[in-house]
C-alpha cells in the first residue's frame, strides 16, 4: 500500500491509507486519524517513539473507528499527536510539528495537531481526534475548522488510549460542519436529520472578552451577530460568566486532570522519564505531585468539580447556548518561546475549562476568514441542536462571505 506523502508533516512515520470497509452516509469522505486510536496491526505512538516501541500491535481495531470504516469512511493515514496527547499547543511529538495550513508559520494547536493540519491542508474530509482539555477545540480554532467535544461519556472510548479518563472524548473536526454531523451522527447513532429541539437563544457573556486579544474579540462579536442572524435567535450578553472561566476552577480542573494522568500513566512514565520533550516532562513533575495531594484536597475538587457542573446547568433554558471564545488570540509562533507558549496554554486552558469540567458538548465555529473559533456551549445531550445549527450558520455565512471558502 502505498505511503501517505508528509507535505504537512501530519503523519506518523509509516502512515498508510487503508479502504472503506463498506458503504453508507460516509462513503467518498476520508478520515484523518490521530494516532493513539487502536487499528488491527498497528502500534500507536501516542507521540512518542518510546511508547510504540515498548507496546505491541494493536489486535483489533477501535469500535467507533470500525464503525466509520463501515460507514463508507477511508482512513487517510494516522496522525500525529502531541506527546500522551498533554498538549494544546502542537508542538511536541514525532519529528517536526505538523503545520497549519492557514497560518504555517504558527502552531496548530493540540494534541490533536496532525488531524487538524490534515483537514485543514486537504488531505482528509475528518479528523478523528480526541478532548480532554481542548484538544479538538483549540486545533480547530488555531485552524479554522468547525470541531466537536461531545458530552462527557456519549461516545464509545473502547480502544482510544487514555490521558485522564473521566475527561477524556473522542471528537471531530471538519472544514465544513455537514460532514462533521454525518460523521457524528455515525459514531454515536444518534439521527443527523434536523433536531426536534433547535437553537433559539444565543448567550454571550462579553466579560469573557477580557481574556483575549482586541482582534479576537471583535471577531467574536461578528460572528455572534452572524450566528444570531443565521439562525434568527436573540442574543443576551447579560450574562456574567467570569466566574466560570477564573484562575480558580481552572486550578481544580488541573489538579483532577493531572492526578488521573498520574494515576494511569505513572508507571510507564517513571520508567521513561528521558522520553518526553521538555515542557511535557515538567508537565508530567507536576502530575506527580499532585497525585500525593491529601485525600481531603481529592475529595474537595470532586465537590467543586460536581458543584460547577450544578451551576453551569443553571445557565440554560430550553434552547439556549453560550458562546465564549476558545482561544486567546492567533496561535503562537511556531518559534515561541517557553514562556509565550505557557501564557498561551494557560489562557487557552481557562476558555475550555466549562465544557471539560462541565462534561457539556461545546461546538467551535469559525470565525469569518477563520481566523479564531467560537465555543458554542450547550446542555448535555444536545449535539443534534449544536450540529442543525453550524449547517444553518455555514449556509447562511457561505455566499455572503468568501473568505469562509
Amino acid at each position: 500500500m502505498t505511503q501517505v506523502k508528509e507535505d504537512l508533516n501530519c503523519w506518523v512515520p509509516g502512515s498508510a491509507p487503508r479502504p472503506a470497509l463498506g458503504q453508507g452516509p460516509l462513503s467518498g469522505l476520508s478520515v484523518a486519524v490521530k494516532d493513539m486510536f487502536a487499528l488491527e496491526g498497528h502500534t500507536p505512538s501516542y507521540g512518542l517513539t518510546a511508547w510504540r516501541s515498548t507496546h505491541s500491535p494493536s489486535e483489533v481495531t477501535a469500535p467507533l473507528l470500525e464503525r466509520l470504516t463501515l460507514a463508507g469512511a477511508a482512513i487517510a493515514g494516522l496522525c500525529k499527536l502531541d506527546e500522551l496527547a498533554y498538549s494544546l499547543e502542537g508542538n511536541t511529538g514525532e519529528g517536526e510539528a505538523p503545520v497549519n495550513a492557514r497560518y504555517p508559520d504558527r502552531l496548530t494547536g493540540g494534541s490533536s495537531s496532525g488531524p487538524a493540519s490534515a483537514v485543514a491542508g486537504g488531505l482528509a474530509d475528518i479528523g478523528l481526534g480526541t478532548d480532554t482539555a481542548g484538544s479538538v477545540r483549540v486545533p480547530s480554532a488555531a485552524c479554522g475548522l468547525f470541531g466537536l467535544r461531545p458530552t462527557q461519556g456519549l461516545m464509545d472510548t473502547t480502544g482510544v488510549l487514555p490521558l485522564a479518563p473521566s475527561f477524556d472524548t473522542v471528537g471531530f473536526l471538519c472544514r465544513e460542519p455537514s460532514p462533521l454531523a454525518r460523521a457524528h451522527s455515525v459514531a454515536t447513532g444518534q439521527s443527523d436529520e434536523t433536531p426536534s429541539g433547535k437553537v433559539s437563544r444565543i448567550r454571550f457573556p462579553e466579560d469573557c472578552l477580557d481574556l483575549v486579544s482586541d482582534e479576537a474579540a471583535e471577531a467574536i462579536r461578528r460572528t455572534v451577530a452572524m450566528l444570531s442572524s443565521a439562525l434568527d435567535s436573540p442574543v443576551d450578553s447579560s450574562l456574567a460568566f467570569s466566574d466560570f472561566v477564573a484562575e480558580q476552577p481552572a486550578a481544580v480542573f488541573a489538579r483532577l486532570v493531572d492526578g488521573e494522568i498520574w494515576q494511569t500513566h505513572g508507571a510507564w512514565v517513571s520508567e521513561h522519564r528521558d522520553a518526553f520533550h521538555p515542557l511535557i516532562a515538567g508537565r508530567l513533575r507536576n502530575a506527580e505531585e499532585v497525585s500525593r495531594m491529601p485525600e481531603a484536597q481529592k475529595r474537595a475538587d470532586e465537590q467543586a468539580r460536581s458543584d460547577y457542573r450544578a451551576r453551569l446547568d443553571d445557565v440554560f433554558e430550553e434552547g439556549s447556548v453560550v458562546v465564549l471564545p476558545v482561544m486567546p488570540h492567533l496561535p503562537p509562533s511556531r518559534h515561541a518561546d517557553d514562556q509565550e507558549l505557557a501564557a498561551y496554554r494557560l489562557a487557552a486552558f481557562r476558555l475550555t475549562a466549562p465544557a471539560s469540567l462541565s462534561g457539556c458538548p461545546q461546538l467551535v465555529v469559525p470565525t469569518s476568514g477563520r481566523r479564531f473559533g467560537v465555543g458554542v456551549l450547550a446542555r448535555h445531550h444536545t449535539e443534534p441542536a449544536l450540529l442543525d445549527a453550524a449547517v444553518r450558520y455555514a449556509r447562511a455565512t457561505s455566499t455572503e462571505n468568501p473568505s469562509r471558502q
